[in-house]
């Protein structure tokens, strides 16, 4: 009697188990043996429901720590599972019941596996303060003919829409793995395309910098592919959270931080599903370089320092005509400078190029502007303060340091309005030297001016 009870609890344990799974089980009600004797119990299979031994670990959550058997392997860094010192259950097991192929995409069923982890009240820990890193063996085995094992991606089953959610992961056919970063425990898979197949893996991904704040992207076209979705991080083992969408191929992402380091994968995708992610691709931006003095950004290692525009010499009195004195330059109202007034689009911060270095020389002719006189060809706080006070100073409104359609016209009725000798592609050396070349012109039409007058009058 005690072994029979004993055997219909360790049953019983098990179908509790796969009914947890929504693999119900018909049963009938049972009958009762009392006395001594021999009971023969008739058990029946459940279809699509096996219960194996779960490999558990104890992990103390602050210092983290590494999960592995011959199917998978676990990496967990500190406070990934919280911050305390008490261990924390750690869970591998197959799952009690495998979960189906989807429309698009079905699992390799040999390779699923179940990650869980509860503390030690026995709460269930579902999602995770940090990654952690999960690589999966698979088999070729395993893989059904037609399907190549570059087209595999790393899924887990969501619960809510019962689909196969792919995450970014690489894969090593050559080992057998696929390693993704993943934020959350659940049910894991290696998952192939079904039915029409998804688009393979895009090769030939590069990434290059094109000034302080972009890097452009391209790769080789996927055939049958209709989308390309991108992947940015800022570590080359990081998760690769999704970036954007685009149907050609290449892309540039904008809008950088300066003296980055950015990591790139791609994936081709159409209406069967997407492919496995390519290899990271990187490229770093330019580091700011910054005026120790006045802590303002000033250029860009790589891409061209700022220079500053010389100030107009002041000649000294004359000793024989001490009623004559020549004017500096640069507090004419009006500026000499040659170089065009005219914008024909809106500037703003951040701005770049020789638009914004024509515009800085501009404003630096007025001290009271810009008397910084610095001409980066970057739109930067500086460049913001100067539009303000001239903004201010000539009733412009809003005061907002951009330069819109009522900025625009009125440089070009404060600074003469026509097009110069100076063309608007030049660089920011030229119009440095331009800069200098209209002060020194003037300078000698006062000299000149000065020698025509008869002493003493």
């Amino acid at each position: 009697m005690i072994a029979a009870a004993l055997f219909f609890f360790s049953y019983n344990s098990i179908l509790q188990s796969c009914i947890s799974k929504e693999n119900f089980h018909n049963a009938s009600n049972g009958t009762t043996q009392t006395g001594s004797g021999t009971l023969n119990i008739t058990l029946t299979a459940t279809q699509g429901c096996s219960v194996s031994a779960p490999q558990t670990s104890s992990i103390v959550p602050s210092t983290g720590g590494t999960v592995s058997t011959s199917s998978i392997a676990i990496n967990i860094p500190p406070n990934a599972l919280g911050t305390g010192s008490s261990n924390v259950s750690f869970s591998v097991a197959k799952p009690d019941s495998t979960h189906p192929a989807t429309l698009n995409a079905a699992p390799i069923t040999n390779s699923m596996r179940t990650i869980s982890a509860s503390d030690s009240n026995g709460t269930a820990i579902t999602s995770l303060s940090n990654s952690i890193e999960i690589k999966i063996t698979y088999s070729d085995s395993d893989i059904p003919a037609g399907t190549s094992a570059s087209n595999l991606q790393l899924a887990y089953w969501d619960t809510t829409t019962n689909t196969w959610n792919p995450v970014s992961a690489t894969i090593d056919t050559i080992l057998k793995t696929i390693t993704a970063k993943v934020n959350h425990l659940t049910d894991f898979a290696p998952i192939y395309p079904v039915g029409d197949s998804a688009p393979s893996t895009p090769t030939g991904l590069t990434a290059a910098k094109n000034g302080a704040s972009q890097i452009d992207l391209s790769w080789t076209a996927v055939s049958g592919a209709t989308s390309y979705l991108l992947y940015r991080d800022t570590s080359s083992g990081g998760t690769f959270p999704y970036l954007t969408t685009v149907t050609t191929t290449s892309s540039s992402d904008t809008g950088l931080s300066a003296g980055t380091t950015y990591y790139y994968k791609v994936t081709a995708s159409n209406a069967n599903g997407e492919s496995a992610a390519s290899g990271a691709a990187s490229a770093t931006t330019p580091a700011a370089i910054v005026d120790s003095g006045s802590g303002v950004i000033i250029g860009f290692s790589g891409g061209g320092g700022g220079i500053a525009l010389a100030p107009a010499p002041t000649p000294a009195k004359s000793s024989t005509t001490p009623s004559l004195q020549v004017a500096s330059p640069v507090v004419q109202q009006i500026p000499v400078v040659t170089v065009s007034p005219v914008f024909k689009k809106n500037l703003f911060v951040g701005s770049r190029g020789n638009d914004v270095t024509r515009l800085q020389t501009l404003l630096g002719q007025d001290a009271t502007v810009y008397p910084e006189k610095l001409l980066t060809g970057y739109f930067g706080s500086k460049t913001v303060a100067a539009v303000k006070r001239f903004q201010k100073k000539y009733g412009i409104t809003p005061v907002n340091g951009r330069v819109g359609p009522k900025t625009r016209a009125k440089l070009n009725e404060i600074f003469g309005g026509q097009e110069s000798a100076a063309p608007s592609s030049s660089s920011g050396n030229d119009a440095a030297v331009i800069a200098l070349q209209a002060q020194l012109k003037a300078l000698q039409d006062q000299l000149q001016s000065m020698q025509a007058k008869p002493a003493g009058k």
